[in-house]
């Protein structure tokens, strides 16, 4: 059932994490978003999960590459309100949506050849090269975390972990 989140109206559910769930959601102009919601009244949600929620928006702040996805929105206090009405203190980030898919479902199909692989590992140790510059760490990089854009280029996601080299 849909639901709002300041002008952000949530559609269905991309994915979810032990934290925050990845709801597919419209802009108030109709862009479509990847909205990272946290829900302040779980009791999962401590004031350290939403030190780390912070935390990832920075690190998505001071990093900007093309292998990387776009933060475009982040509020650690808003409301969302049910279409009964009722509302729910949470934080989001609203992030750019990747429509090509993780790259964990392409790898889970068949084998890549080895000219994909190197496409794929270029663009990745490119953005880690990039990173470790600025001195930051993904430290949770794994194919379920690496998406593909719609031009099946790689796009490095979920900084929840990273931290300063």
């Amino acid at each position: 059932m849909p639901y709002t989140i300041d002008t952000y109206t949530c559609e269905k559910t991309l994915g979810s994490g032990i934290s925050a769930k990845v709801k597919l959601a419209r802009a108030a102009d109709g862009t479509r978003v990847a909205l990272k919601v946290f829900d302040k009244t779980n009791p999962q949600n401590s004031a350290k999960a939403i030190e780390t929620l912070k935390n990832e928006a920075d690190v998505y702040k001071n990093l900007s590459h093309p292998y990387m996805v776009k933060l475009l929105d982040f509020k650690e206090h808003a409301i969302k309100t049910r279409s009964d009405g009722t509302q729910v203190p949470v934080a989001y980030m609203a992030l750019e949506l990747i429509t090509g898919g993780e790259l964990f479902d392409f790898v889970a199909l068949k084998p890549f050849s080895v000219e994909i692989c190197r496409y794929y590992f270029k663009q990745m140790l490119q953005v880690c090269h990039y990173m470790h510059i600025k001195g930051v760490a993904h430290r949770d990089l794994k194919p379920e975390n690496i998406m593909l854009d719609s031009d099946f280029n790689v796009r490095f996601a979920d900084f929840g972990f990273a931290a300063p080299i």
